[in-house]
């Protein structure tokens, strides 16, 4: 799958951001972006060869898991929409990694995954909490 470089404007914040997506097309990649409160400034597919830098996930130390995990848990129960929860946890982080992680599974719930399928992928998740 492409990967594609952006820059785009947090909805929420008006914060920048940049960073790297995957997407089978660049409307796609706007398209994703837009779902999860980013509006695109730029996009660019970055070439082929380069794509195996990308391919290294991003990932949470096990008490922002922990701290995500219940995050998730409460807000569910109230009966938000799940990207919004996630848009919302995203803001709510300090570490920069763990932003990464959120928006990475947020990215891939608006592509129509589910949020176990996302935790598969992602491989950081340990199994028991992947089947719970």
């Amino acid at each position: 799958m492409p990967y594609f470089f952006y820059r785009a404007i947090d909805r929420n914040t008006g914060a920048k951001q940049r960073g790297v997506i995957s997407a089978e097309t660049i409307k796609e990649a706007f398209e994703v972006l837009r779902n999860i409160n980013l509006i695109p400034e730029n996009i660019y597919q970055i070439p082929g060869f380069l794509a195996f830098i990308f391919n290294i996930k991003p990932h949470m130390k096990i008490p922002e898991m922990i701290e995500f995990l219940k995050g998730v848990g409460y807000a569910l129960e109230s009966g938000l929409p799940l990207i919004e929860i996630l848009i919302a946890l995203q803001r709510e982080v300090f570490s920069k990694r763990a932003k990464k992680a959120i928006q990475e599974i947020a990215i891939k719930i608006s592509q129509g995954y589910s949020i176990s399928q996302v935790f598969k992928e992602m491989k950081f998740f340990p199994p028991h909490v992947i089947a719970f």
